[in-house]
């Protein structure tokens, strides 16, 4: 009786063991993420499959007055290049928000874009994101192509260029869409601190 529960045991944590690698199976040491076998699932349980699609990643906090600023922008940018098959996910990076606040500030906010409650920051981790708001992008191939800030719209915590020019997020979009290789990139964002679980 005892061998047939150990088999079991073994068994079930090989069988989880698997499932999570299939859900987020990032190697952070070439900054890649195996998208062909990535799989996530948004806070209404809808399930995707990001096999060979660009990826933005975007992660926000409720209660961040700089992921509240960039709303109406990241809205406008997931509407523009949802006919080039890019996929939009907003991740909300804590244990201590729950769906119904996340539904509140999407629609406060006109959010449409699919939105994952990264609870146990298995994603945040992976993808080692440090503030609200971040953005990584993935190429088809899932490799990260770009990392960081949205645009230059912030030089510091509460310090604001009005006009701003630099606008990373969608550049490096734009040349993805036309087939065109971006050189790797990194511009740290501005934002809020994400607490990191142990």
């Amino acid at each position: 009786m005892v061998k047939i529960k150990l088999i079991f045991m073994v068994s079930y944590f090989l069988t989880c063991e698997k499932a999570f690698s299939i859900v987020s199976n990032v190697n952070l040491d070439s900054a890649s993420v195996e998208s062909r076998f990535l799989k996530v699932v948004d806070i209404n349980r809808k399930l995707y499959t990001l096999r060979n699609k660009v990826c933005v990643f975007i992660f926000l906090d409720v209660e961040c007055p700089i992921s509240q600023y960039y709303t109406q922008n990241l809205q406008k940018l997931f509407v523009k290049y949802q006919m080039a098959n890019i996929v939009f996910f907003t991740i909300f990076p804590t244990k201590y928000t729950h769906k119904a606040e996340i539904e509140f500030f999407n629609k406060k906010y006109e959010l449409t874009i699919p939105s994952i409650l990264d609870k146990f920051q298995n994603i945040t981790k992976k993808l080692n994101a440090t503030v609200t708001p971040e953005v990584f992008v993935l190429n088809k191939g899932g490799q990260i192509v770009y990392s960081g800030c949205i645009d230059n719209s912030f030089f510091a915590l509460g310090k604001r260029n009005l006009t701003p020019k630099k606008l990373y997020l969608e550049q490096t979009l734009e040349l993805l869409i036309n087939n065109k290789v971006p050189q790797k990139s990194h511009v740290e964002a501005i934002g809020c601190e994400i607490q990191r679980i142990p």
